[in-house]
């Protein structure tokens, strides 16, 4: 096993919801907490809040791919991409 689970605080794969603000409507995202604490990080990176973050992603994806059915998805493919992408 890759014991990448091993000893972690069960905590970080709860899943909690924050209400964002995309194109002046207000939706409710629901993530793992270790995903809030990689877009906090990100954003941090970035200088910007989570909320502007989250819109900017958003407004990206649906220039380059239309219509985003999973913004939850999209957020976690964010995370993973940028994670990569740092050295």
């Amino acid at each position: 096993m890759c014991n990448l689970l091993q000893g972690r605080d069960p905590a970080d794969f709860a899943q909690t919801s924050r209400s964002v603000r995309l194109s002046g409507r207000s939706t409710s995202v629901r993530l793992e907490r270790v995903f809030w604490d990689a877009l906090g990080e990100i954003a941090t990176a970035e200088g910007v809040s989570v909320p502007r973050l989250i819109a900017l992603l958003h407004d990206e994806a649906e220039d380059w791919f239309g219509d985003i059915d999973n913004l939850a998805s999209l957020l976690r493919a964010a995370c993973i991409l940028y994670r990569r992408r740092s050295p």
